[in-house]
């Protein structure tokens, strides 16, 4: 049964239930009749972005799931490795930027750190995060939740949650929500150091 698994693992053909995850809100989103573009955010390129070395371990990667499901042209990539122009074998960042400002039905797959301070993603009306650095990321979400954005823009986080993967820890909480509340409580530390009093 363990070896099975294995080999399954190495051939190459494992999808993390958190990629269905996101193709389910992705589809979510669109269903809602309130078209805009979906940005989805990670930071981890390697793997959820761009593929591991293979001989490492081979695995199938975000971005190809999502092309997989919803279509090459239906999904674009904005992360550190993308180059600044486009060449034969990959869109660069500003085709990739036209394009999310030009259509209603895209999907974006960034790393956090890759979209400069003043890109103006507004045409996006869905944030995703698949992971969390250990800060409760704003500047991602103010990309699209900024002056001139005229509809609402509906933010979530894929956080696992699991008592097996908890049990035993010291705070009975999953990395995911250790990560979360990390997050949290620097936010609060934050707002009580600039504003002199706790959010709320």
């Amino acid at each position: 049964r363990l070896e099975e698994r294995w080999e399954f693992l190495n051939s190459g053909r494992y999808v993390p239930p958190k990629y269905y995850k996101v193709l389910e809100e992705i589809l979510r989103h669109r269903k809602r009749g309130d078209h805009g573009n979906s940005v989805v955010f990670t930071s981890h390129i390697e793997g959820n972005t761009r593929e591991i070395d293979e001989s490492v371990v081979p695995c199938v990667t975000l971005t190809s799931f999502l092309r997989s499901k919803l279509g090459d042209a239906n999904v674009v990539l904005h992360d550190g490795k993308t180059p600044d122009n486009t060449t034969d074998n990959e869109m660069g960042r500003r085709d990739i930027l036209k394009i999310f400002k030009a259509r209603n039905d895209l999907t974006m797959i960034a790393s956090y750190p890759t979209l400069g301070e003043s890109e103006d993603l507004s045409n996006g009306t869905h944030v995703l995060g698949i992971d969390l650095p250990f800060a409760i990321p704003s500047q991602p979400i103010a990309r699209l939740d900024r002056i001139g954005q005229t509809r609402d823009v509906d933010v979530g986080y894929l956080i696992v949650k699991d008592k097996r993967l908890s049990a035993g820890t010291r705070s009975n909480l999953t990395i995911d929500e250790s990560v979360l509340k990390l997050g949290r409580d620097k936010e609060i530390v934050s707002k009580i150091i600039v504003d002199g009093e706790p959010p709320g």
